[in-house]
């Protein structure tokens, strides 16, 4: 029984001829290399038939022992293959393949229905009639302490080895000798100016599958990162932090460059009473980052903690990145609570700095003067600070008070009492009084079908830069005008007066907009978000 494939065709079924036996699995792996050469040298059929026996090995079984062979086959000979079937065996495993170049093994494509179904850029494998055929087994004897492997094939055509379709093999050698010193985006100009077809996202995945071997111990990620660490002891240290920092309110803080360059910091604070104490720690460890090690960033990305937003400004002044996760998190957390009373709003601030504001739209209620995303970096008001005069004389009034008039007295002598008329609407006054009553009590925040669309507006507003050429005004300027008065309008049509009140105290304000919008500085940073370093 045989059928069409592509490669050196390589027969998975069981000869008749007697299979040969070698003593390690070294020795049948080197006969199947000289074989296979000598085979596609002459152009003629390959038939191998043989096999060994190896010590067995309780923490491996048959079927993973197979799956290694046929690993080894598809390096000894060139050619990839795929399973058929695995047919049941008494006492062990076995699997049957067939070449992956085998044309009549050739799946049939159906043609996506989706009309936006993006169409494959590479090339499809070319294949050949070549009957490809493979079949491994392992199996042990009872009360043995042994393991036999027979591999079996048989390949009919000998044709080109299995190669990556999706580049060139040029393409790949030019990665290759080059990975080690250039990054994927010079290999991308230098490739494609050989090759046209090849794309970047091709480029890009070869480039980091080759380049495995640069850092790749493992297969485990955390065995294989301590394992390359432990090959720098003299640059790297190594610490295992413990569990539940978080909860025993132990924060831990870690300063992370680009490149060869790591910081680290433990601090407690938990039983401190200092004021700014957190501040101060960070201060004190940011100061020997710059005076010990000369660290001077020109971007520092962080969360929304003004302790570290403040220890940066007051050591090293960067442009402050606030991560985008967080800042949208945090705006989705408010945008879903409850709680009416918001961020304390000057309706004069705010239309100083933008005439189209108006100052009566404000909330209705009181203002919570502790509600500050990541907590207090300088005062809500600008306005200079009074110094109290050296004498203060205030002039005294003498006040007079009218004594009440007598009450009026009924024939008995006892106080009348008059009590004004009340009036109440009548009928449908009546009934829109209470509806408007009402809406008054089950006013919220922030409706839920404006809550998506907020998050959604202020993306743009964080990333939009005068660097980008794009759909907003080419200036810093322009752009937090932009931004604003967006948001502003938004707010004003859906009547969200307390959400309107808080992304101004909290986002878009003198002094917190420039912690988050990248327009503020004009260069752009490479790193988006801190994910880098919460990895850790």
């Amino acid at each position: 029984m045989t059928r069409r494939c592509a490669g050196i065709c390589i027969l998975v079924q069981l000869l008749t001829s007697p299979a040969q036996t070698y003593t390690t699995h070294q020795v049948l792996f080197a006969a199947l290399r000289t074989q296979a050469q000598s085979c596609a040298q002459r152009k003629t059929p390959l038939n191998f038939s043989g096999k060994f026996i190896m010590p067995l090995n309780p923490h491996e079984s048959d079927k993973e022992r197979v799956q290694l062979t046929s690993r080894d086959v598809w390096k000894v000979t060139g050619f990839r293959f795929t399973v058929r079937d695995h047919p049941k065996s008494k006492h062990g495993h076995r699997t049957r393949y067939f070449c992956s170049q085998d044309e009549t093994s050739k799946k049939t494509l159906k043609p996506s229905q989706n009309p936006t179904a993006k169409r494959r850029e590479n090339p499809g494998m070319v294949r050949f009639p070549c009957h490809g055929r493979l079949t491994i087994i392992s199996s042990r004897q009872k009360d043995s302490a042994t393991r036999i492997v027979s591999v079996n094939l048989k390949h009919a055509v000998p044709h080109v080895a299995y190669y990556d379709v999706s580049l060139p093999a040029e393409a790949a050698d030019i990665i290759r000798e080059n990975m080690e010193w250039c990054t994927p985006s010079e290999l991308v100009k230098r490739i494609q100016a050989r090759f046209p077809s090849a794309t970047a996202n091709q480029i890009g995945d070869a480039w980091r599958s080759l380049s495995e071997m640069f850092w790749k111990r493992d297969t485990d990620q955390l065995a294989s990162a301590l394992k390359l660490l432990a090959e720098f002891p003299d640059e790297v240290d190594v610490f295992k932090l413990q569990d539940n920092t978080n909860a025993r309110q132990l924060e831990l803080y870690g300063v992370l460059a680009e490149y060869d360059n790591a910081a680290y910091c433990l601090l407690s604070t938990a039983s401190s009473i200092a004021i700014s104490k957190r501040k101060l720690a960070l201060t004190a460890f940011g100061n020997c980052l710059r005076d010990t090690y000369g660290v001077n960033p020109e971007f520092a990305h962080t969360d929304k903690d003004m302790a570290e937003i403040g220890m940066l400004k007051d050591v090293w002044d960067p442009k402050i990145n606030q991560c985008w996760w967080h800042v949208d998190d945090a705006v989705g957390k408010r945008l879903k609570s409850a709680k009416l009373s918001t961020t304390p709003y000057d309706s004069q601030r705010a239309h100083t700095e933008f005439n189209f504001i108006d100052m009566s739209f404000v909330p209705p209620g009181k203002d919570d003067p502790d509600e500050f995303e990541g907590g207090y970096l300088e005062p809500v008001s600008q306005a200079a600070e009074t110094h109290n005069p050296s004498k203060l004389t205030v002039p005294f009034h003498s006040i007079r008070i009218t004594p009440p008039a007598a009450p009026r007295l009924n024939a008995n002598g006892i106080p009348l009492l008059r009590i004004p008329v009340l009036h109440f609407p009548a009928g449908e006054d009546v009934e829109m009084a209470e509806e408007e009553d009402t809406k008054n009590t089950k006013r919220t925040f922030c409706r839920a079908v404006c809550r998506d669309p907020i998050r959604a507006m202020m993306k743009p507003h964080a990333f939009a830069h005068p660097l980008i050429p794009g759909y907003c005004h080419p200036s810093k300027e322009g752009i937090k005008y932009w931004a604003v008065k967006q948001a502003y309008d938004y707010c004003v049509e859906h009547d969200l007066r307390e959400v309107w009140a808080y992304l101004w105290g909290n986002w878009y304000r003198s002094g917190r907009w420039e912690l988050w919008a990248r327009s503020a500085h004009p260069t752009i940073p490479r790193l988006r978000t801190t994910m880098i370093c919460e990895s850790q």
